[in-house]
C-alpha cells in the first residue's frame, strides 16, 4: 500500500523494469525558443542478445521541440509578489553545519521570513532526485513562495545560478537540471542569471554557493526585491535527459529511477 497516491505505478499489460543508477548527468538544452542538443556522446555497446527496439528511449526531438514552441507562445509573467514564505531543499543532511549557515545568512537579511524545511535528505548529488523531490513538493504550495533548492555536484564550475518562475513560484538554484520535471508541468515564465555581486556575501566560497549566493538572494527574494536586480534574462536552462518507457502490444519496458523511504519503487512509467 503507498503511502500517497502514486506518480506512475498504473498499467495495463505487462511490464519491465530494470534498476538503474540515478542520472544525475545534464545533458539537454532547454531553449525558450527552441531546443539544442548537445553533440551525442558513444553509445553503449549492445550484446548480440539484446533487442534495440526495446530499450528505454530518450524523449523525441520533435516533442521537446514541441514543447519549446509552447513556451514561447506563453504570455509575458504576471510580476512576482513574494508572500514571505521561504522553503529550503538540499542533500546536506543535518549532521553538519550547512543548513545552520544558510538559516543565518537568511535570517540576518530578512529577520520576519516564514522559513520552512522541506528535506535535507535528498540523495547526496542526485540531480535526478531532487528534480523529483521538487516537482513532487512544489504544487501544493501557494503562489509568491520563494524555493531555495540546493543540489550541486558541479559547484565551483563555470555553471550558472539562476532563479527561475513557474506557477508563480521562484526557484533559486543551480542550473544543473533540477527544474526539469518541473517544467514538464509547469511552463517556465521567466529564467535570470544571478551576477549581481552586491546581493551575495562579499567573500564567495568555491564549494558553498548555498551560502554565499544561493541564500542571501533568496532571503532579499522573499523580502520582495525585484527579479530585475539579479542579472541578465536568460534563454536557456539546463535539463536533464531522461529516458522514456517503450510499449510493445501489451508489454511496457521502462526504468525504476528512484526508491523512496518505504522502499516503493519509483519508474519512469506514468498512468496514462
Amino acid at each position: 500500500m503507498l503511502p500517497y497516491p502514486p506518480r506512475s505505478y498504473s498499467f495495463t499489460g505487462h511490464a519491465i523494469l530494470y534498476a538503474t543508477p540515478i542520472q544525475s548527468k545534464p545533458t539537454t538544452i532547454l531553449d525558450l525558443n527552441t531546443i539544442t542538443m548537445p553533440e551525442a556522446s558513444p553509445k553503449k555497446s549492445i550484446s548480440k542478445k539484446s533487442n534495440p527496439k526495446s530499450t528505454p528511449q530518450k524523449k523525441p526531438q520533435a516533442k521537446l521541440q514541441a514543447k519549446a514552441m509552447a513556451k514561447r507562445k506563453t504570455p509575458a509573467p504576471p510580476a512576482f509578489e513574494a508572500n514571505g514564505m521561504l522553503t529550503l531543499s538540499t542533500d546536506f543532511g543535518y549532521q553538519d553545519a550547512y543548513v545552520p549557515a544558510m538559516k543565518g545568512v537568511i535570517l540576518s537579511r530578512f529577520p520576519e521570513v516564514r522559513l520552512v524545511d522541506l528535506s535535507h535528505e535528498i540523495p547526496a548529488q542526485s540531480i535526478l532526485g531532487g528534480a523529483l523531490f521538487l516537482a513532487d513538493a512544489m504544487p501544493f504550495f501557494p503562489a509568491g513562495t520563494v524555493h531555495l533548492v540546493v543540489v550541486d555536484p558541479g559547484v565551483g564550475s563555470e555553471r550558472k545560478a539562476i532563479v527561475a518562475q513557474a506557477n508563480d513560484q521562484l526557484f533559486v538554484c543551480p542550473d544543473n537540471g533540477l527544474l526539469s520535471l518541473l517544467f514538464e508541468e509547469h511552463p517556465l515564465q521567466t529564467v535570470r542569471e544571478i551576477t549581481n555581486p552586491e546581493i551575495m556575501r562579499p567573500e564567495i566560497s568555491n564549494t558553498f554557493h548555498g551560502r554565499d549566493i544561493f541564500a542571501p538572494v533568496a532571503a532579499r527574494l522573499a523580502q520582495g526585491m525585484p527579479l530585475e536586480t539579479l542579472g541578465p534574462e536568460l534563454q536557456q536552462v539546463v535539463m536533464l535527459e531522461i529516458h522514456q518507457p517503450v510499449s510493445e502490444g501489451d508489454l511496457i519496458q521502462g526504468e525504476v529511477i528512484y526508491i523512496d523511504h518505504f522502499g516503493n519503487c519509483i519508474t519512469n512509467i506514468h498512468q496514462d
